[in-house]
């Protein structure tokens, strides 16, 4: 991997896929007269994190082999193949022509980067206030450190616990992409942004529909933390 000195703890591997189909119609006699594919290869300069990316484009011609209008599909005979495609309603098939020339073009494309690790947001700390033993914990509160040093209490439902004859239990963590406070309110679900390996364990990543990513850890030694299927729900107190 090139530049794989500059790939840092707690950055992002981030991946793309692209797939595009466009295809023009003129007279016949124009555009391109055979098929043609180009494939390019894009790479991180030396000195910035990993990153490529591969483009893989497909440019042939075509001829319309048949229109039906009532079904709004237009028959294209290539080299190769016989396609039928549909065709937008915005488009005027009387102006579309038996003969005319096809010039389709397909392009695929995959990307893989790496991004510096999100700055913190704020720091919150959870704790129990009712716990169903067995069953975990009914609901909570919590307190939401912003980076400016304001405080904002909240409370919660959906934190579990795995162990069982936990009467009480309490967390810590991380918040990344939090611009205002109540971003804060909503659901977040925990798969939606994995498991990230912090000093003390591997701590739980959610994010609600916000955005806002929060890392939640226990603070007690051999505690597992989980979640309702409808994820930890998030409430700020005014």
């Amino acid at each position: 991997m090139r530049n794989f000195n500059q790939v840092k703890r707690g950055d992002r591997v981030l991946m793309s896929y692209y797939e595009g189909f466009a295809v023009a119609l003129g007279p016949k006699g124009s555009g391109v007269k055979k098929r043609l594919e180009t494939t390019s290869v894009e790479r991180a300069e030396p000195g910035e994190k990993p990153a490529a990316m591969i483009t893989n484009s497909i440019a042939a011609v075509g001829a319309v082999q048949a229109i039906d209008v009532k079904n709004r599909t237009v028959t294209l005979r290539g080299v190769e193949r016989t396609l039928v495609l549909e065709v937008a309603e915005d488009v005027d098939l009387s102006k579309i022509k038996v003969g005319d020339e096809a010039e389709a073009v397909y392009v695929e494309s995959y990307a893989i980067s790496v991004v510096p690790a999100p700055k913190v947001s704020g720091t919150v700390e959870l704790e129990s206030t009712s716990v169903a033993l067995g069953i975990g914990v009914e609901w909570g509160s919590g307190t939401l450190t912003m980076y400016d040093g304001t405080t904002h209490n909240f409370t919660i439902k959906g934190l579990s616990v795995v162990d069982l004859g936990v009467s009480k239990i309490s967390a810590k963590g991380e918040v990344f992409n939090l611009v205002e406070a109540k971003d804060l309110n909503g659901d977040f679900l925990a798969g939606e942004a994995g498991v990230t390996v912090v000093k003390g364990g591997s701590a739980t990543a959610m994010r609600n529909t916000n955005g806002v990513v929060m890392q939640l850890l226990s603070t007690q030694k051999g505690v597992k933390l989980t979640f309702a299927p409808a994820g930890l729900k998030v409430e700020l107190v005014e």
